[in-house]
């Protein structure tokens, strides 16, 4: 049974209304708990309904997810589409990664900042911008770089250690499947994973199992 992008995208909003619904119902009355706590409570319990408030609200924050994957097809990801200048864009996620606190540097090993791709900027800056955010969590105190370059008719992104144009093409090229629905990362890997594929690119790992560092080919504008 093929599934269409109208089936997929009817059974993402499908599952996000039906954990908004509820979702938003038990954040009500856990505000209100947490605002007007009964003197009777005890400090563990308070504490349990803080943390109660806090998973509600990671729930709630997963049912706007999906709905942002449901309306993530191909058409749309490529809706008013136009000539980006890739590097520039990565430069400009990762500056505002590193001024919110982020150990995370940007470097062009080939080509031209302004070496275009086509597609969405808009779109193409929030997956960037998750996997900005997923790779440096899952790098800990390491700090992340990002590098650009070209390859044939390609523009390639690593996200990882500091890399060299031969360690790019090379790692495009070894093409090691992603695990975009490991846990700990929200849906923000399938977000930025959808994104690209709509974009006719891929994602790849640099290493069977690895974490933290991947790399993004985008076929180049013409």
């Amino acid at each position: 049974m093929t599934i269409t992008d109208d089936d997929y995208r009817r059974l993402m909003s499908l599952i996000a209304h039906e954990l908004r619904s509820p979702g938003a119902v038990v954040a009500g009355y856990l505000r209100l708990l947490a605002k007007n706590t009964a003197p009777g409570l005890t400090e563990p319990e308070r504490k349990m309904i803080d943390e109660a408030n806090k998973s509600c609200g990671r729930l709630l924050h997963i049912a706007q997810e999906l709905s942002e994957l449901a309306e993530l097809t191909s058409a749309d990801a490529m809706s008013g589409s136009q000539p980006v200048p890739i590097f520039e864009l990565c430069e400009e996620v990762v500056r505002a990664a590193a001024d919110s606190g982020g150990s995370v540097s940007f470097a062009l090993a080939d080509g031209d900042k302004k070496t275009p791709v086509s597609g969405h900027a808009g779109k193409l800056r929030q997956a960037l911008g998750l996997l900005v955010s997923v790779m440096g969590r899952e790098r800990g105190a390491t700090s992340l770089t990002v590098t650009g370059g070209v390859s044939d008719s390609k523009a390639l992104v690593m996200f990882g250690e500091p890399a060299s144009a031969v360690d790019l093409t090379a790692a495009a090229g070894g093409a090691h499947p992603f695990d975009r629905w490991r846990g700990g990362t929200g849906l923000s890997l399938p977000i930025a994973h959808r994104i690209i594929e709509a974009h006719r690119g891929t994602i790849a790992g640099l290493a069977a199992g690895t974490r933290g560092a991947c790399v993004v080919t985008l076929p180049r504008a013409v």
